[in-house]
């Protein structure tokens, strides 16, 4: 946890892909997430650090590098996976 401040739990959180996307709001970072997983279960990763930062009062996730085997491929194989995402409210 980067900020300790008291939130209520967001009605929404967006998914941002790539944090210099050019619809990117301003920002601040409040959490670091992590989730490991199955190489295959990137959207179930995804939704459940997308939970957690809604249950922190964030406005976004943006997703992070995973940290994936060396025999990883998107979306195919056993390999597991360590995906990552920073928690963020806008300014």
């Amino acid at each position: 946890m980067i900020d300790a401040t008291p939130r209520s739990p967001s009605m929404k959180v967006d998914i941002i892909i790539e944090e210099s996307s050019p619809t990117a709001k301003a920002n601040k970072p409040i959490a670091f997430l992590t989730c490991e997983g199955a190489a295959k279960e990137e959207i179930d990763m995804t939704k459940g650090m997308a939970e957690k930062a809604r249950l922190l009062g964030a406005d976004a996730i943006v997703i992070l590098n995973a940290n994936l085997g060396s025999d990883f491929q998107m979306g195919h194989g056993g390999s597991r996976a360590v995906f990552r995402a920073k928690a963020i409210v806008y300014q």
